[in-house]
């Protein structure tokens, strides 16, 4: 009897800290390819939707404008922003780790000067906000670096830590949006927008 009562209480206990939003949402931060030079899009190495690592090679950029400047003015290939190819052609690489959200200009395309060649969703930024209404008592428990389990439309479970908290309303509950930095997501989990 002892036993069966002493798991109920666990049971109840740990039902009564779980406490579910009111609303939440999945957001995160993109950030845009492009050259500061007019050119032809010789080559992509990515298409919309793929999963993209820092580092790595997303389209090349042949730029006849930038071999003359360079020429003019009698620039290295070291001296630039943008690795080259052998031939002189620009190099465009991901600085961060990210989902492919959309391709602006393709293969064999032209490009002006100072144009966004793709969008790239940052996997890093990823983030969900959340509202909750909060008994005083445990608001008070509540502060950066508490830990979430937030579930996904799909079912899945992920831990996340609180970044901020925003008081919105103080009646009986406490009115309360949270921002949380998932751990280990990958944006290919579910659909960014």
């Amino acid at each position: 009897v002892f036993v069966v009562a002493g798991a109920l209480m666990l049971y109840l206990e740990a039902s009564r800290a779980a406490i579910k939003s009111t609303k939440a949402e999945i957001s995160a931060e993109s950030y845009s390819v492009g050259t500061d030079y007019t050119g032809l899009i010789s080559k992509q190495f990515v298409q919309e939707g793929d999963m993209i690592a820092a580092g790595q090679t997303l389209f090349q950029v042949k730029s006849s404008t930038l071999l003359e400047q360079m020429k003019e003015n009698g620039l290295d290939a070291n001296q630039l922003i943008y690795p080259l190819t052998p031939d002189g052609e620009i190099i465009l690489k991901a600085p961060k780790a990210g989902k492919v959200q959309e391709i602006f200009y393709s293969q064999g395309s032209f490009i002006p000067a100072n144009k966004e060649i793709a969008t790239i969703i940052d996997e890093g930024s990823v983030k969900v906000t959340a509202t909750f209404e909060l008994p005083r008592r445990d608001f008070a428990q509540l502060s950066k670096n508490t830990r979430l389990e937030v579930r996904l439309p799909n079912g899945s479970y992920l831990n996340g830590t609180v970044r901020a908290i925003r008081v919105i309303d103080q009646n009986q509950y406490v009115e309360t949006e949270v921002d949380a930095k998932l751990e280990r997501f990958k944006t290919n989990q579910l659909e960014l927008t």
